[in-house]
C-alpha cells in the first residue's frame, strides 16, 4: 500500500544503531521516529470526512491521498485508529533509513551532497564573509541542543531599516525534511553571486535593491541532526505555534525554544510575505489548516500559489491536486501550523510549499530538485513587490505610525512597520478602498486605490494628531452607590485601548483621557452586569454607569481540555494535568465574566462533583469535540446531579450522536439531555421553533433572531437531536425543524437542563451568541437549585469574604468556620492552577483574617487579573472570586 517510490537499502541499514544525544545505545527501531515512540503508518479511508475523524484524535497526519492517510502515531494510537474500525498498516521510514545510509556513508569516508547542521553553519558564515556588502547572519536563538537558529539576510543596505517589504523563507521545521535546506542554500548564491557579478540579473537584483530577504534554511537542526521530523523535546514544529481555533494564547511562554525563536524575532520584524518549506508531497498548501472557512484573501493566496507551482512542472502537472496547488483545510486539518499563526496573529501571508513526494530524496536528485524550482521561488518572492504600499506618518511632527490598514471588504487588517512606518498591502489587481488608522489619530478613507498587476501602487498617508478629550463619570448600583469598578475605552476600530482606570471607592467617579474617536467605553465589576456603550467621542463628555448586579456563581466544566491537552503534550502521562483549556470553554467563561458573573473554570478530570451545588449552576462543555462524555464516571457524575435537581446548561455539538447513536449511552441521553434519537449533523443553522417565540431563552433580557447561523467546520459543530417527552425544542435546525438544536427541559415547572447541540463557538455571530448565553444564563439562574455563594446568617455553613475585592496590592481574606475542622484555603488563577496556599491544617471554630499580598508560592507578583479562593472545610467548599488590578 505504501505509494511512495524510494531507493533500497541494504540490510545494515536497518539494524543501524541510533546513539544521539538523548538515545539509549540499544538496537533501535529502524523505523521509530527519534526523540518520540511513534512510527508512520498508512490508514485506510473510506471517505475524506474520516481525515477530519483522526485529525480530532491528535494523530500527527503527514500526507492525504485517494483513500489513505499517512500518519505517525505511537503502539496506542495505532489501537485507538483500529478500535474505530480502520485499518492501519505500518510502513518503513524512508527519510530515517537515508538518514543512517548517509551517515554509515560518512563514516567510509564518503561525502553526500547534503549539509549537515555544521556544514550548514559554515557554508552561511562563508557567504556572509564573501557578501558582507549585502549580507548578514544572526542566531535568533537557540535549539533544545544548544545549536544556533540562523537567519541569513540579504538586502543591498543590510544595516539599514528601509522602505521596503520584509520577506522570509524558512526549511526543514521537520527535521527529515532537508530538500528544502539545500534549495535555500542554492537560492542564497544565486541571489548573492548574481548580485555582486560583473553584469547582474535584472530581476534578481531588484529584488536585493528592494526587499528585505530573509531566510532560514534550517529551523530544527536538532531533529535534522538525528534524522527525526520532531526537535529534541519530540514535539511536532508545526504543530505547536499558538492556534486560533484551540490554542488562542499568542506568547511564545512555554512553548518549544525554535517555536519561541521564531515568534520573538517575527515580532521584532514586520514580515509581509513568507513561506516554509517541506516534503512527502508535491504541492503548494495555503490557508486556512485549521478551519474550513475560507482565508479573507483566498483569491490572493490562490494566486501566489499558482505563482509558484506555474514555474515547477511536476507540481503545476499534477495528478493530485488541480495545477499543484491546494486550501489547507481541504487536504487535511493542522492546528498549530506555522502558516496560519502568520496570518492569524502576525500580520504576514505565508503558504507552506512541500517538494518532494519523498522526504529525504538521494543526493543525486538534488540539482533536479533546484531545476524545478529555482524559478518559483523568484516568483513567489516578487509578489511582496505588488498591491499597495507607503509609509504612514504623524502630520505634525513626520514621526512613523504603528497604523493599521484595512481594505474595505476584505476581513483582514495589516500593519505597518513601526520602525520606517511602511506597509505593504499585498493584493490582487483591482479597485481598492483603504482605511487608515492610528491611536490617537484621526482616521483618512481612501477610495478608488487601483491597484496592477506588476508593482505596487505607492500611497503614503499623514495622520493628523487627534484633539485631546476627557471621558468622566460615574459607577454606581441602585442598591450600593458607588462602586470599585474598572472602566476603559477602546478604539471602535480595531480593539486598541485608550485608556483605562479604576473608579474612586468614595464615590465611584473615574476619568479616561482619551484621543476624539470612535470608542467602546465598558465598566466592569465583580457581581455586576458589564455596561457598554459606543460613543463618538469628540469633546468632554460624561458617561455615568448604573450597574444591574448579576446573581451568582457559575462552574464552566471543560470536557475537551484533557484530550487537547494529551493532542500537544510530549509527556503523554502527565498530560492530563497540563493547564489547557478549549477554545469552546474559554470563550464561555469569558463571555460570562463579560457579562459580569463570577465563573470558574475547571477541567473534566480535576472537578469535584460534590462541589457542584455551591453554584447556582453547571455549565458542562465539550465544544466541537468528538468523543465527548466518553468516561462513565463524567456521565454517572452527570446524571446524579441532574436527577437531584441541579441546574446544568450542556454544550457541544457531538454528545447526542454519541449518546443517542454510537456508541450509545441511553441513560445519559434520556435522563441529562433528554433527546432519544441523532437525525444528522451539518444540519443548517439553528431556527426558532413556532410557538416559541416569548420563550425566556428567545426574549429575555435580549431579542434573539428567528435564526442563528453556524459556521459548519467538522461533524462537531452541530447535531439534530430528537426530544424525549416534556423536553421543549425551542430551536430547532434547518434540515430537521423538530430536532434540537437547542432544548430546554423543566422539572416541576422549574429549569433543569438546557441543552446547546452545537459547539458554542460555530454559532457564525459572536454578538448572538453572547446574547444567547446571556438569556440562557438568565433563564436557568433564576429558579437556579445551587445555593451560590455563601449567605450572611447561615451559621451551619462555612463563609469566605475578601476585601477589598476588586484590590490592587493585597486583600484580607475572611473565613468564618462554624466548627472545629480540617481547613485548607488556597488561591487559583483562572486556568485552575494554585497560586498561594494561606492556610491548612485543623481549626477551631471562629472568624480567621488571613491577608494575601498578591503574591505567588514562590514568592512572585502576581499578574494583574482574575483569581479564586478556594475554602475546604470537611465535606463544605466555598469559592469567592477576587480580581486584582494594575
Amino acid at each position: 500500500m505504501f505509494r511512495s517510490h524510494f531507493i533500497a537499502f541494504a540490510t545494515a541499514c536497518l539494524l543501524s544503531v541510533f546513539t544521539g544525544p538523548g538515545a539509549s545505545a540499544a538496537v533501535q527501531d529502524p523505523d521509530v521516529v527519534p526523540f518520540s515512540d511513534r512510527y508512520p503508518v498508512e490508514i485506510a479511508i473510506g471517505e475524506h470526512s474520516h481525515v477530519y475523524e483522526l485529525a480530532g484524535l491528535g494523530i500527527d497526519i503527514d500526507s492525504v491521498g485517494e483513500g489513505w492517510v499517512r500518519a505517525y502515531v505511537s503502539d496506542s494510537e495505532a489501537e485507538t485508529v483500529r478500535g474505530l474500525g480502520f485499518e492501519v498498516e505500518r510502513i518503513p521510514n524512508q527519510a530515517l533509513r537515508m538518514w543512517r545510509a548517509i551517515r554509515d556513508a560518512e563514516a567510509l569516508g564518503e561525502k553526500d551532497e547534503y549539509h549537515d547542521y555544521t556544514e550548514l553553519t559554515a557554508y552561511l558564515q562563508g557567504v556572509a564573509a564573501d557578501h558582507p556588502g549585502i549580507t548578514r547572519l544572526i542566531s535568533i536563538g537557540k535549539t533544545v541542543q544548544n545549536r544556533d537558529l540562523w537567519f541569513l539576510k540579504i538586502s543591498d543596505n543590510p544595516d539599514a531599516e528601509e522602505n521596503e517589504p520584509e520577506f522570509k523563507y524558512i526549511s526543514t521545521m521537520h527535521g527529515d525534511e532537508p530538500v528544502g535546506t539545500e534549495n535555500c542554500l542554492k537560492f542564497i548564491d544565486w541571489i548573492t553571486d548574481n548580485y555582486d557579478s560583473a553584469s547582474p540579473d535584472p530581476r534578481l537584483e531588484r529584488l536585493v535593491e528592494e526587499v528585505e530577504i530573509w531566510i532560514m534554511p534550517m529551523m530544527n537542526p536538532d531533529g535534522n541532526t538525528a534524522g527525526s521530523r520532531y526537535n529534541a523535546n519530540g514535539v511536532d514544529l508545526n504543530r505547536a505555534f499558538p492556534d486560533l481555533i484551540d490554542d488562542p494564547y499568542n506568547t511564545p511562554v512555554g512553548r518549544e525554544p525554535e517555536i519561541a525563536a521564531v515568534m520573538i524575532f517575527s515580532d521584532s520584524m514586520s514580515f509581509d510575505l513568507s513561506a516554509n518549506f517541506h516534503g512527502g508531497a508535491l504541492v503548494v498548501n495555503y490557508p486556512h489548516d485549521n478551519r474550513s472557512q475560507r482565508a479573507p484573501d483566498d483569491s490572493l493566496y490562490i494566486s501566489m500559489s499558482l505563482a509558484y507551482s506555474y514555474h515547477n512542472p511536476p507540481m503545476w502537472n499534477s495528478p493530485t491536486f488541480d495545477y499543484g496547488i491546494t486550501n489547507g483545510w481541504d487536504w487535511y486539518e493542522v492546528h498549530g501550523g506555522m502558516q496560519d499563526w502568520n496570518y492569524d496573529y502576525a500580520y504576514n501571508m505565508e503558504v507552506t510549499i512541500e517538494l518532494s513526494d519523498t522526504k529525504w530524496p538521494p543526493a543525486s536528485q538534488l540539482p533536479q530538485y533546484w531545476a524545478e524550482n529555482d524559478t518559483s521561488m523568484v516568483a513567489y518572492l516578487e509578489y511582496c513587490l505588488r498591491g499597495v504600499r507607503g509609509a504612514v506618518t504623524d502630520s505634525a511632527t513626520g514621526e512613523p505610525l504603528l497604523a493599521t490598514v484595512t481594505v474595505e471588504g476584505i476581513a483582514w487588517d495589516d500593519r505597518t512597520d513601526p520602525d520606517v512606518g511602511d506597509y505593504h498591502r499585498l493584493l490582487e489587481p483591482g479597485t481598492y478602498t483603504l482605511t487608515f488608522s492610528a491611536p490617537d489619530h484621526i482616521d483618512k478613507r481612501f477610495a478608488g486605490v487601483e491597484v496592477g498587476g506588476d508593482s505596487a501602487t505607492v500611497l503614503d498617508v499623514e495622520l493628523a494628531p487627534a484633539q485631546r478629550v476627557a471621558i468622566t463619570g460615574t459607577v454606581t448600583s441602585d442598591e450600593e452607590g458607588p462602586l470599585v469598578a474598572a472602566v476603559e475605552a477602546r478604539y471602535h476600530s480595531g480593539g486598541d485601548l485608550g485608556d483605562s482606570t479604576t473608579t474612586d471607592p468614595a464615590d465611584g467617579s473615574y476619568a479616561l483621557d482619551v484621543a476624539d474617536g470612535e470608542y467602546d467605553i465598558s465598566a466592569r465589576c465583580y457581581g455586576y452586569k458589564t455596561e457598554r456603550i459606543l460613543a463618538d467621542v469628540h469633546r468632554d463628555t460624561v458617561f455615568n454607569f448604573v450597574l444591574e448586579p448579576t446573581s451568582g456563581d457559575i462552574l464552566v466544566i471543560d470536557d475537551y481540555s484533557s484530550k487537547l491537552a494529551l493532542s500537544k503534550s510530549p509527556d503523554r502521562d502527565a498530560a492530563i494535568d497540563m493547564p489547557v483549556f478549549s477554545t469552546s470553554a474559554q470563550d464561555l467563561a469569558a463571555d460570562l465574566e463579560n457579562l459580569g458573573y463570577g465563573v470558574a473554570l475547571e477541567t473534566a478530570g480535576a472537578t469535584d462533583p460534590l462541589t457542584w451545588p455551591y453554584y447556582d449552576f453547571i455549565i458542562w462543555s465539550a465544544g466541537d469535540d468528538t468523543s465527548p462524555v466518553e468516561s462513565s464516571t463524567y456521565r454517572r457524575n452527570l446524571i446524579d446531579y441532574a436527577s437531584a435537581g441541579g441546574v446544568l446548561l450542556i454544550e457541544g455539538g457531538e454528545i447526542a450522536y454519541d449518546a443517542a447513536s454510537s456508541p450509545g449511552y441511553p441513560n445519559f441521553a434520556d435522563s441529562v439531555l433528554h433527546v432519544n434519537d441523532w437525525n444528522g449533523d451539518n444540519v443548517g443553522s439553528l431556527e426558532l421553533v413556532t410557538g416559541y417565540e416569548d420563550h425566556p431563552i428567545v426574549t429575555s433580557p435580549n431579542f434573539l433572531p428567528g435564526t442563528i447561523g453556524i459556521t459548519y467546520g467538522w461533524y462537531g459543530d452541530l447535531d439534530a437531536a430528537a426530544p424525549t417527552g416534556g423536553a421543549s425544542v425551542v430551536y430547532g435546525t434547518s434540515d430537521y425543524p423538530t430536532n434540537a438544536g437547542l432544548l430546554a427541559y423543566d422539572s416541576d415547572g422549574h429549569p433543569n437542563v438546557v441543552f446547546y447541540a452545537f459547539a458554542y463557538t460555530a454559532v457564525t455571530d459572536r454578538v448572538v451568541a453572547r446574547d444567547l448565553l446571556e438569556n440562557t444564563v438568565e433563564y436557568l439562574i433564576d429558579e437556579a437549585a445551587g445555593v451560590g455563594e455563601d449567605e450572611p446568617g447561615d451559621a451551619a455553613r462555612i463563609s469566605l469574604s475578601a476585601t477589598p475585592n476588586p484590590f490592587t496590592s493585597a486583600t484580607s481574606v475572611a473565613v468564618a468556620l462554624p466548627r472545629e475542622d480540617d481547613v485548607s484555603l488556597s488561591v487559583y488563577d483562572i486556568r485552575g492552577r494554585v497560586m498561594k496556599t494561606l492556610a491548612s491544617g485543623r481549626h477551631e471554630a471562629g472568624i480567621y483574617a488571613i491577608e494575601w499580598d498578591g503574591r505567588d508560592l514562590h514568592g512572585r507578583r502576581a499578574a494583574p487579573g482574575v483569581y479564586f479562593l478556594r475554602l475546604a472545610a470537611g465535606p463544605d467548599v466555598s469559592l469567592k472570586k477576587i480580581i486584582m488590578l494594575k
